[in-house]
């Protein structure tokens, strides 16, 4: 399922949906990506300035697997920048438990946002199916 969090609390409705209605997704081969303009303060940004990141940790909470975060600990990247150049990982990757195992490789590729084309980095997953 391809997502795109809005911005501040308006989030919070989609995260809500997300952590109530998940059997059918936690139950089977599931991953959710895309741009959830939120993270873990201290970890995913230098401060601790994310709306909802409660919610966000909540989703690993009731089993699904930050599928970069579970293979790159305490690495610090970021697939986003303000325009002062403060860091941000804002994309994201979340897998089931059934899924996660055939993930592969998960990296982000930084020349799209390197080049302008856009600004926000790749997320690259390689799945084995």
């Amino acid at each position: 399922m391809g997502v795109y969090f809005a911005q501040k609390n308006e989030k919070r409705t989609l995260f809500q949906t997300l952590l109530k209605d998940n059997n059918s997704l936690l139950s089977s081969k599931s991953l959710l990506i895309g741009d959830f303009n939120t993270g873990l303060p201290y970890k995913d940004e230098e401060d601790n300035t994310f709306y909802c990141s409660k919610e966000f940790e909540e989703l690993n909470e009731i089993g699904f697997i930050d599928t970069w975060r579970s293979r790159h600990q305490d690495k610090c990247e970021y697939s986003w920048f303000s325009q002062s150049n403060n860091g941000f990982r804002i994309d994201h990757a979340f897998a089931s438990d059934k899924l996660n195992p055939s993930i592969q490789l998960i990296q982000y590729d930084h020349s799209p946002r390197e080049r302008k084309i856009t600004d926000h980095s790749a997320l690259v997953i390689d799945l084995n199916c």
